[in-house]
Formats: structure tokens, C-alpha cells, sequence
């Protein structure tokens, strides 16, 4: 990551998990905006769950809460043992808590404008480097 405040996403791996294909293509808009060098969107959880076996690993992740009425917290969980930055985002307008274990996570309701998705970010990939825990996931 770099300290220009024009690209502050500069050099990561994006991954939204986002079932609105407008939205997701809003997100990465805004992602790129800020520098990040690669983006990929899946609409779907089990989509995710192969991009996230089969690829480099990514350095931020955009999770909606409920993808095609699946709740995308069980990945939420698994990304967060691993240490992969997470931005959890949803439309139910705070009508609906995280569990404990998922209340620090950075949260996003939506709509919401760049400023507020790069403080989010930002925030994620802080309090990744602070965690640490067993990885779930398979490494690819």
C-alpha cells in the first residue's frame, strides 16, 4: 500500500463477494479509483469459495451479508482466521447485528460513497495485521 492519498489501495488484490451486479461493478469502480491493482467479483458463496482456493491470495475483501439469501458469514469467519482483510457490507440498514465474533470487522451500510469505503479499507487492513489465528481455508 502506498501513502498517496489518490491511490491508497495502490498494488492490492480485490475481491468482492456481491450478488447486485450493478453494485459489485459500483465497488469496483471505487476500488480502482483508489489504486487497487486487481479486482474480481463473484455473485455467488460458492463462487468465492473457488476463487478463493484457486488464486493468489487477495488483500481485501468486499463481503455482503446475504448473497442470494445465503448468509456469507460462515466466510466471513473463515476469512478471518486466515487474516484476509474483510469490509462487511449490507442493504438492511442496521436491522440486522453481526455476531460477537464479527462485530470488530470493518462495516459498510449501503449506499455508501468513496470516503466512507476507503475508511473502511483502511481500517480492515489494519486490524488484519493485528490478528492472528489458524487458517481455514485451503492455500492455492
Amino acid at each position: 500500500m502506498t501513502d498517496d492519498n489518490s491511490h491508497p489501495l495502490a498494488g492490492l488484490r480485490c475481491l468482492i463477494v456481491e450478488d447486485e451486479g450493478l453494485i459489485a461493478i459500483d465497488y469496483e469502480q471505487m476500488l480502482r479509483s483508489a489504486g487497487a491493482d486487481s479486482v474480481v467479483s463473484v455473485g455467488r458463496l460458492a463462487g468465492a469459495y473457488a476463487v478463493l482456493a484457486s488464486s493468489a491470495p487477495f488483500d481485501l475483501v468486499f463481503l455482503d451479508v446475504d448473497i442470494d439469501g445465503e448468509s456469507s458469514l460462515p466466510l466471513a469467519r473463515a476469512l478471518t482466521a486466515d487474516r484476509v482483510p474483510i469490509v462487511i457490507v449490507t442493504g438492511l440498514s442496521g436491522k440486522t447485528a453481526l455476531p460477537p465474533d464479527l462485530q470488530t470487522l470493518p462495516r459498510l451500510e449501503k449506499p455508501f460513497d468513496r470516503r466512507a469505503m476507503l475508511a473502511a479499507c483502511l481500517t480492515a487492513r489494519r486490524g488484519s495485521d493485528e490478528s492472528a489465528a489458524t487458517p481455514l481455508l485451503p492455500s492455492g
